[in-house]
């Protein structure tokens, strides 16, 4: 991640379990615990490691704070975002490129589709605070169990970050454990706003 010319690198660990249930670990590259998110359709709760706090809100909290759904999260790994439309086939393609537009949430997004590989390769997603997209490139597939996703995810126009490259290292689909978030012992609750 770089914010402010400071290039910052996190290990992620992402457990999601269907329909809406996202534990997000970040760690420092020596393996220690800097934060565990946990994002729900109605819930976020923050466990700040590093300084002992508590953040918690509800969904229409988190949209309100960072101008997204938590709903958008299934993007960083490639995944469609519709509603209440299909994807057809790809046709119409302008210098090898499908463009396909949709609304979700609140959100306009618009999808590029590589006309040789039907694969994605970018999504803009505009939110209704401001004009600047969100932009996510998608490079590289990578073969997880029997299933391809995206290994790596390039994002620009985030609050305030320059760019965040993400690179997933394994991928286990679909994860049927339980997802458990256990607040921090003696943290400080601090409400998002």
């Amino acid at each position: 991640m770089v914010f402010e010319e400071e290039e910052q690198s996190f290990l992620a660990s992402v457990k999601f379990c269907k329909p809406d249930s996202f534990l997000i670990s970040l760690k420092s590259k020596t393996g220690i615990e800097a934060a565990r998110i946990l994002i729900t359709n109605d819930t976020l709760l923050i466990n700040d490691r590093i300084n002992r706090i508590l953040y918690f809100g509800s969904g229409k909290d988190f949209k309100k704070k960072y101008g997204y759904s938590s709903k958008l999260l299934p993007v960083l790994f490639g995944d469609f975002v519709l509603n209440n439309s299909n994807l057809s086939t790809i046709e119409n393609c302008q210098d090898g490129v499908f463009n396909f537009h949709s609304n979700y949430e609140g959100l306009r997004l618009k999808y590029s589709i590589d006309c040789s590989s039907d694969r994605l390769t970018r999504i803009e997603v505009y939110n209704e605070l401001n004009g600047l997209p969100v932009i996510l490139e998608y490079s590289e597939t990578r073969k997880f169990d029997s299933e391809y996703y995206y290994s790596k995810v390039h994002a620009r126009g985030f609050k305030g970050y320059k760019s965040i490259n993400i690179i997933y290292k394994k991928i286990v689909s679909p994860y049927i454990d339980f997802i458990e978030f256990v607040p921090g012992k003696n943290y400080e609750p601090v409400r998002i706003r």
